[in-house]
């Protein structure tokens, strides 16, 4: 809390000082807007977009529920308000098309049996997908009915723009001029399109929704909305009047938007339908081509490490800033879960009710120059269902996100562990005005923790808050002390728990935790006492948590149905995750553990394998390889991908970049990989290289046309930059000349940096000293400048 307070002062000495708007030189002071009283001028129009992009969602989509998924879900909800102008794939009004009808007509029983199929969500058969995609078109749906209330433009055959008929009327916008089409090779900008800030004189209207139809094959993500929204050989938008063109016909009214932009994300490669990469074009075509007030985006996976990949230098490590607010509907690496529609009975028919208040959300915004960020994020707020959809705001000018909600969380940040030591009381550390603090979560922004926390604060349903690691990616947290004196200590354990499907895997080590506990004395007498439980272990994974505590000096492992004494395997691997506390020195290891382990590898590799369990094997490898150690594989044959994931030994590569860290430098080389029908095999991937430590993962290789990738848990999947190349090259050198482990060396393996040859470490460090001196060269000749500027100022 203390954190967002210091960001909002930030924030407002940073918009007085610099934050300005070109068009009527407006000043932007916590979050209001004012135009000068000057003869002439106006302030901007106030423009709104919703932007819904997908192409996942049909009959066919691989998973049951994915037969109308949250993209359609929020689509149908804005459809049903006619709330503004929406930009939506034509997958998704192809996959919300008037269905088969349901059998049952009675709305209440309908009602009840959505209810019904859902509350078994995800154990539900592909009957059960259909039966409620039918109940939920039935509520609504884009039909010929409905879509009589719209004007609806083709951008490109993958990508269409509606607008509301009632949504003209209120800007005295004739709908004839919209209908209106002119050539695409028109370079000349209508006024009706400069009226609204959109091409629609250079779309072609639709007049028949049946020749709506989503592109074959199948894109996986929305590649086509970034040739729309800007082409780089004209310089010129397919969808939006640029500055320039404003500019070009004189125009001093420019308007300024506001965007909500919603799809579906993975981690580390997409967010909102698009690849990471295209929404860095998005960000700065928002930046530079249109005057930008506000984006908000809503995605699974819209925060941690996408954040991390969308906004840092590569280089620098420094944050990219923009001059518009950004908020994310998530907190961290995880999905955002929650109810969108639901079909309502009303006076005996069947109904759609939108939990998402995008008419609302809209009139706020543009009815004023004003923005309470607070307010409207309650209109979109998914929180009451889950709160990794909690908002953040990123400020304009800012590098850094912040809850929107500061009263919903409390922060325990790295200053505040660096300089405290005594006990911190949630309930009164972080209490405001007076008032008790009851967050629904505690985010832990630092690793080290070395302070009690005492948590007797209660969420509604009595549980105490969510404990939520906020560092993004793979992260590991040790905390002192663990304290509450009226939760059960289950409870206490359960909280780190909450997040579902957490992408990267997090360790929270604590050394004690004190809660209450139901302890039976020897008369059979039960009461609820302090229990005290030291050296726990919480390994949090997207396949499986794991709880692991000593009591009386015995390891237990804690499920929701029971604690029982720890198995050998659990013991094991319980050492392993203790012991990323204090990880070992790189010492010298027995030829004979390596030889050994590498026997086991190979045995299991002889197998063909679906992706996933050899993305799991090979994690596992790391999790028990000695450390210092290098790894061959000479030939992983793969199963071909199922036609629900043709990318999956793509995503192979991208799971264990996110997955494999901690430790000690280790490396797994793989010679091949190669996907094998009944007929033959093929290699898709050659010369995989996992480099592996404390700072990145990146998994390094050759596509077939020869073409080199790489894959890091920082900075997502990408070709090879030249910077890269000589480490892959010696990495690769050395298992060239050492295919077998170095036999010659009878009593200890040599550690990873042993393994690089002299001449391969010389070339790394003349690449990376050259980038230093070019690096100091460019910082004395911009420095040589300034200071000749200072004493030759040029004249205006």
């Amino acid at each position: 809390m203390y954190i967002i307070k210091k960001s909002w002062q930030i924030y407002q000495i940073i918009s007085i000082a610099f934050i300005w708007c070109v068009v009527c030189n407006i000043s932007i002071v916590h979050g209001q807007q004012a135009c000068p009283a000057e003869p002439g001028s106006q302030c901007p129009i106030n423009n709104g977009l919703l932007i819904f992009l997908d192409d996942l969602e049909s009959d066919t989509a691989p998973y049951v529920m994915h037969r109308i998924g949250v993209a359609s879900h929020t689509f149908l909800g804005a459809f049903l308000q006619q709330a503004g102008p929406i930009i939506v794939s034509a997958s998704i009004l192809d996959n919300v098309k008037e269905y088969e009808k349901p059998k049952e007509q009675d709305p209440l029983k309908l009602i009840e049996r959505q209810i019904a199929i859902v509350q078994k969500f995800p154990h539900i058969d592909d009957n059960e997908a259909k039966e409620i995609k039918s109940i939920f078109l039935a509520a609504i749906s884009f039909n010929k009915t409905t879509a009589q209330a719209w004007i609806i433009k083709k951008i490109n055959d993958a990508l269409y723009l509606l607008l509301p008929k009632q949504y003209l009327q209120s800007r005295n916008v004739s709908e004839t001029e919209v209908q209106a089409f002119i050539s695409a090779d028109d370079e000349s900008v209508t006024s009706v399109e400069q009226q609204l800030g959109l091409k629609v004189n250079h779309m072609e209207t639709v007049m028949d929704i049946d020749t709506i139809k989503k592109p074959l094959p199948e894109p996986p993500f929305a590649t086509y909305f970034i040739p729309a929204l800007w082409n780089t050989e004209r310089q010129t938008s397919s969808i939006f009047v640029t500055n320039q063109e404003y500019y070009r016909y004189k125009q001093n009214t420019i308007p300024t938007w506001s965007i909500l932009i919603n799809g579906h994300g993975t981690l580390g490669g997409t967010i909102v339908g698009l690849w990471l990469e295209d929404f860095k074009q998005f960000l700065s075509f928002l930046q530079k081509s249109i005057h930008t007030k506000l984006l908000y985006y809503v995605s699974c996976y819209a925060a941690g490490i996408n954040h991390r990949i969308l906004y840092e230098d590569a280089q620098s490590r420094i944050d990219k800033t923009y001059p518009f607010a950004i908020i994310t509907q998530a907190l961290t690496d995880a999905p955002v879960t929650g109810v969108f529609i639901v079909p309502q009975e009303v006076q005996g028919q069947l109904q759609a009710l939108s939990y998402i208040q995008y008419e609302i959300f809209l009139n706020k915004i543009l009815s004023t120059e004003i923005i309470n960020y607070y307010e409207i994020a309650n209109y979109l707020n998914l929180e009451k269902f889950s709160i990794g959809g909690l908002p953040q705001i990123r400020f304009p000018g800012l590098a850094w996100f912040s809850v929107i909600d500061e009263q919903k969380v409390c922060s325990i940040g790295s200053i505040l562990a660096k300089t405290r030591t005594s006990p911190l009381n949630i309930e009164t550390f972080f209490a405001r005005q007076g008032k008790s603090a009851n967050p629904l979560g505690i985010l832990l922004y630092a690793q080290d923790i070395p302070f009690e926390l005492l948590i007797n604060t209660k969420l509604e349903n009595g549980l105490p808050p969510t404990m939520i690691s906020m560092i993004p990616g793979n992260a590991l947290h040790r905390i002192k002390k663990i304290s509450s004196t009226v939760h059960d200590i289950d409870e206490l354990l359960f909280s780190f728990t909450r997040i579902p499907m957490l992408a990267p895997e997090k360790v929270f080590i604590i050394d004690e935790v004190v809660g209450l506990a139901v302890i039976t004395d020897k008369e059979g007498q039960t009461e609820k006492k302090p229990i005290s439980m030291y050296d726990v272990v919480i390994h949090l994974t997207m396949l499986q948590d794991s709880i692991y505590l000593k009591l009386d000096n015995v390891l237990y492992t804690l499920t929701k149905t029971a604690m029982e004494k720890a198995s050998p395997i659990d013991q094991t691997e319980y050492r392993l995750l203790f012991a990323r506390c204090t990880p070992p020195q790189e010492t010298a290891i027995p030829i004979e553990q390596i030889t050994d382990f590498q026997t086991t590898m190979d045995t299991f590799f002889a197998a063909t394998l679906p992706s996933n369990i050899a993305g799991a094997k090979i994690i596992s490898a790391f999790n028990y390889m000695p450390n210092s150690m290098a790894l061959r594989i000479p030939t992983i044959k793969g199963l071909p991908c199922p036609p629900e994931n043709p990318g999956c030994w793509w995503d192979f590569a991208g799971y264990i970049a996110q997955q494999a860290s901690f430790g000690t430098h280790k490396i797994i080389w793989v010679d091949r990989i190669k996907v094998c029908s009944e007929q033959d095999c093929q290699i898709i991937l050659s010369d995989v290289i996992i480099d592996v430590d404390k700072e990145e993962t990146i998994v390094y290789f050759t596509n077939p046309d020869q073409s080199m990738g790489m894959v890091s848990n920082i900075r997502g999947m990408a070709r090879i930059a030249e910077s890269y190349i000589p480490k892959y090259t010696a990495l690769f050198n050395y298992f060239d000349q050492h295919h077998q482990l170095p036999a010659s060396i009878p009593t200890k393996i040599p550690t990873t940096q042993e393994l690089l040859t002299p001449e391969a470490i010389a070339t790394i460090e003349k690449v990376q000293q050259k980038k230093v001196q070019q690096q100091k060269s460019s910082e004395v000749k911009k420095s040589s400048r300034t200071r000749k500027n200072k004493r030759h100022p040029r004249r205006k």
